[in-house]
């Protein structure tokens, strides 16, 4: 029964640690490809930014893979992405309070007419 428990766990530990080293050789590539667009200085596309970014929330050791640019520019991606993203969501729609139907203005004013000691 040791034997047959011993067996699963280094097969899971084999699949983690292959797993690790499948996305560290996938973002090496990644950074061999955009060296080979220039052979001056590289040009980092907004899709490669993207790339770093999600592989920066699902593998923890993506910080000593990098070698392209530095890891605190990949955070600072994120924080400008995230930033944009709260900006066009929170947008304004148009200028002032929404026009309310004239049956709920009309509700409105009956309720407070009815209702005296409520305020307003």
């Amino acid at each position: 029964m040791e034997t047959i428990l011993l067996s699963i766990f280094i097969m899971v530990l084999m699949v983690a640690l292959n797993r690790y080293l499948i996305i560290e050789n996938l973002a090496l590539r990644q950074q061999l490809a955009i060296m080979k667009h220039n052979a001056k200085r590289p040009k980092i596309r907004k899709r490669d930014r993207i790339f770093w970014i999600i592989l920066s929330k699902f593998w923890n050791r993506w910080k000593s893979a990098l070698v392209i640019v530095q890891p605190a520019t990949v955070i600072r991606w994120h924080r400008k992405g995230f930033k944009l993203f709260w900006t066009f969501k929170s947008k304004k729609r148009g200028p002032g309070r929404p026009h309310l139907k004239p049956e709920i203005r009309k509700l409105v004013k009956k309720m407070a007419k009815e209702n005296p000691l409520w305020g307003a």
